[in-house]
């Protein structure tokens, strides 16, 4: 197991910032997911960590040991860590047991040694009696096995994941899913898991960073990230949240802010600051459809679309104050295009960065 601290880290490319002086401490035996849109610097900040690639500027440090910096860069194999690729990388030609054990034999391990090692790890992978087959008698999820079990076999005091689940269908990886939470409790090794998948990173890791065009917007628990966003761009990409503008009337004493938006009286969770303009961070479980009639029943607006979603319908409607914008909520019962239906803000948060994206 083992701490990692970054500093400042910063790495370009033709002069661009991949990663963009970010600074995180992750702690020993922690899960962390790094969270974000394709090139947003996740994979490359792996690669940092990892040291396939040397930083421009800042610091990377395992368990207080710096292993790059500036005049030092200590290479993959002297750092002590683990990595797991989206494509498994198995060697076709050799058997489970043979790709497992090929780092160990690289190390000079006696074969008795190995063998009991390989069997140890297969086991914890749920592999149990599946050393001598090839990878290609395999399925998708058994090779991800296979490939964690290679990993776990080193015994790296840090792991490394990069969209390890990405080649499987939903169902498989919602089942490793609960076989990665499981290894990682029982291993207590710590892990950094890059996914562009929020679902995946709320389902796993204990803390969740968030980055977009290599900057550090938000870091914490999942469940700050999804109440309480630092900014638009992570309210927009965490949770599917919509930012609308409104206009903030004050405290109410509760710790809510009182508001309209589109008109309608609104009470949303807020740190005591706004931005300007100000906005609230909207999901779709915070709308609810009321009788247009209702008294203070919300914001009017028009059914645009309504499809069937399994246990309910899924609509899309315009607010006639904005009819530019698109708001999407569920519905048990269908409605028709152009239907005129009210919409209540049960819930939201102000944003205290405002509706510009913010810049670090």
């Amino acid at each position: 197991m083992a701490s990692l601290t970054l500093s400042a880290l910063t790495r370009r490319f033709a002069g661009r910032a991949a990663v963009d002086d970010v600074s995180l401490a992750v702690a020993d035996g922690a899960f962390v997911a790094i969270l974000g849109p394709s090139g947003c610097g996740k994979t490359t900040l792996l690669r940092l960590v990892a040291g396939f690639e040397r930083p421009d500027a800042g610091r990377i440090a395992i368990d207080g040991e710096v292993v790059a910096g500036p005049g030092r860069h200590l290479p993959p194999e002297a750092r002590g860590i683990g990595m797991v690729f989206q494509s498994y990388a198995l060697w076709p030609h050799m058997s489970v047991a043979g790709n497992v054990g090929f780092a160990l034999r690289m190390r000079g391990m006696g074969r008795g040694a190995i063998a009991a090692r390989v069997e140890a790890v297969l086991a914890m992978v749920g592999l149990a009696g599946f050393g001598p087959r090839r990878p290609a008698e395999l399925s998708g999820g058994q090779r991800q096995r296979v490939a964690l079990a290679r990993c776990l076999a080193m015994e790296p005091r840090l792991i490394l994941m990069d969209e390890p689940l990405s080649n499987l269908d939903a169902p498989l990886r919602e089942a490793m899913h609960v076989e990665l939470r499981r290894l990682h409790r029982e291993s207590g090794r710590t892990v950094l898991y890059v996914t562009h998948d929020q679902d995946e990173a709320m389902a796993l890791a204990d803390r969740i960073v968030v980055l977009h065009e290599g900057q550090l917007q938000q870091e914490g628990p999942p469940q700050t990230l999804y109440d309480r966003p630092a900014n638009r761009l992570v309210a927009e990409f965490f949770g599917r949240g919509t930012v609308l503008p409104i206009e903030p009337l004050g405290p109410d004493g509760n710790g809510r802010l009182a508001a309209r938006l589109f008109g309608a009286p609104v009470r949303l969770r807020w740190q005591g600051s706004l931005g300007h303009p100000p906005a609230a961070a909207v999901k779709a479980e915070h709308l609810a459809l009321q009788p247009p009639e209702a008294p203070g029943a919300g914001f009017a607006a028009r059914v645009e679309s309504c499809a069937f979603a399994g246990r309910g319908y899924r609509l899309r409607l315009r607010p006639l104050a904005a009819p530019d914008t698109v708001l999407t909520l569920d519905s048990i019962r269908p409605f028709e295009a152009a239907d005129a239906v009210a919409v209540a803000v049960t819930d939201g948060f102000a944003l205290p960065g405002g509706a510009a994206p913010a810049a670090g």
